[in-house]
């Protein structure tokens, strides 16, 4: 018995070392597998566009506009005129809006969502980076904003068979609208009040569908 006690302690020895190897090979499968988990979430992840204001006027009413309406998601119509630019801000309130007026002109600025819709004024006032696709616009703006719930009936509905009333709140009723040229603002005018002496107001419409 005194004479087999080195081959046990042997065996012994070598059991633990292939437990060691079989738990150290463990940790290195489960440590490769969370690297490739967050590889694939990065890489798959919604690209986001952003932007940078060279009109620092702009930049500062939407701001003052996201924070007083709440907006996660604010719609920005530009207008190049003779002696400057006109803007409107709205607050947009379904994803529908979004998916209706698609448009490459969007970024995330300030954990907001913005689109642009302009009469090619946009390279004048801003600039957008990161360029990413439409499918990236839409994919982000669905974690931000709620579809219309239309009521059940037994037809298909389609866009064209949602009531108008629905339509109407896309976006929020309050809107600002100001004049900037030359790095001031030459007139302020939202839905509830008025600053300002230039009232002329006169901006494209936000395309219904853009293919």
């Amino acid at each position: 018995m005194l004479q087999a006690q080195p081959e046990i302690e042997f065996n012994r020895q070598s059991i633990n070392s292939m437990r060691s190897i079989k738990q150290g090979l463990l940790v290195v499968v489960v440590g490769l597998c969370v690297a490739s988990s967050i590889s694939f979430s990065q890489h798959y992840s919604t690209r986001l566009q952003h932007v940078q204001f060279k009109d620092k006027i702009l930049a500062t009413n939407l701001g003052s506009f996201a924070r007083e309406s709440g907006a996660k998601v604010v719609r920005v119509q530009i207008r190049k005129q003779p002696d400057g630019y006109l803007y409107q801000l709205a607050r947009v309130y379904y994803l529908d809006f979004v998916e209706d007026r698609l448009t490459v002109n969007w970024a995330q600025w300030n954990n907001k969502l913005i689109l642009f819709y302009d009469d090619g004024a946009l390279p004048d006032v801003c600039t957008i980076t990161d360029t990413a696709t439409i499918a990236d616009l839409l994919q982000y703006a669905r974690t931000l904003l709620p579809k219309i719930a239309v009521p059940k009936r037994t037809a298909p509905i389609t866009k064209d068979a949602i009531p108008v009333n629905l339509k109407s709140v896309m976006i929020d009723g309050t809107e600002w609208t100001f004049k900037v040229a030359n790095g001031r603002e030459l007139f302020f005018n939202s839905s509830t009040s008025y600053d300002g002496s230039d009232a002329q107001v006169d901006l494209p419409a936000v395309p219904e569908q853009h293919n």
